[in-house]
């Protein structure tokens, strides 16, 4: 039975050049490991059709060994970078990657990352769209983003933490040069799963989260509704009305185009919104 071809396709606007990227983004041993990817291991190549720079290569998820043929990769350094793998195990059949860095007129780059897959089966109708379109999106969201999260346990915790990061990052004590650090705090229920080892976490929440920190200048920290109104939170703003300040607005996140979200910047008295010089991660 011949299965549809999904098709995934995500896109980042990051500050530093292609050239400067591409050594992080065609290293595609250090990619899959920071996504979760298991240990790969390369088979002899009994096969005298795979002599043409094909490579046979498996990995072993949840017990079970998943084994493919991998085309030679198509390079052109620094703009674009592709592979085809053809399954010989496990739920997909193929599956092709297409990396792509265009410059910004800014000086960085619009990365760009797509993957086809085939399912080979039933199953592989079903996992394909839970392991690429969810599990793997959130895995390339956290390593190549340009942002960082963090889990706190209490809102006005985590409130502190960024501000007191702000002021130490902008005003180096060995006088280098000064750091922005957008920073955006959110609080509500989530879901935590173990993948791979690694503790991650999904939702609306975390969602949200993720789009507050756009809104920093890199000297505030914009807060939610439900930060703001935490009653710690209220309580610390409360006994710091010298040292730090409070600024209301309301706008629409990315993602959410339908909704406005009532947000805060809080940041400390006599810091103005600096223009930070860029810096590259």
């Amino acid at each position: 039975m011949h299965f549809r071809e999904f098709h995934y396709r995500w896109e980042w606007e990051l500050q530093s050049s292609p050239e400067a990227l591409w050594p992080l983004i065609s290293d595609t041993n250090r990619f899959n490991r920071d996504t979760g990817v298991p240990a790969i291991e390369r088979r002899a190549d009994t096969n005298t059709r795979l002599t043409n720079a094909r490579r046979r290569l498996r990995l072993m998820r949840l017990g079970l060994a998943v084994e493919w043929e991998e085309e030679p990769f198509e390079w052109v350094r620094p703009l674009r970078f592709g592979v085809m793998r053809r399954y010989l195990t496990g739920p997909v059949a193929t599956m092709r990657v297409l990396v792509e860095l265009a410059p910004t007129p800014n000086g960085g780059s619009r990365l760009i990352y797509q993957v086809w897959a085939q399912p080979r089966n039933w199953f592989g109708l079903i996992a394909i769209p839970v392991q690429i379109g969810v599990l793997s999106a959130r895995s390339f969201e956290a390593t190549i983003g340009d942002a960082a999260m963090a889990v706190f346990r209490r809102p006005v915790s985590a409130l502190r933490a960024m501000l007191a990061a702000q002021q130490k990052l902008a005003s180096p004590a060995d006088g280098s040069q000064p750091l922005p650090l957008k920073a955006g705090v959110h609080y509500g229920p989530c879901i935590a799963v173990t993948l791979n080892d690694r503790l991650d976490y999904f939702g609306s929440t975390i969602n949200v989260a993720a789009r507050l920190e756009g809104q920093s200048s890199g000297s505030d920290v914009i807060i939610s509704a439900p930060v703001r109104n935490d009653p710690e939170v209220i309580t610390w703003l409360e006994q710091h009305p010298e040292s730090i300040r409070l600024e209301s607005l309301e706008t629409q996140l990315k993602g959410f185009d339908e909704q406005k979200f009532e947000l805060w910047r809080v940041a400390r008295h006599g810091e103005r919104r600096v223009q930070f010089p860029k810096v590259a991660f």
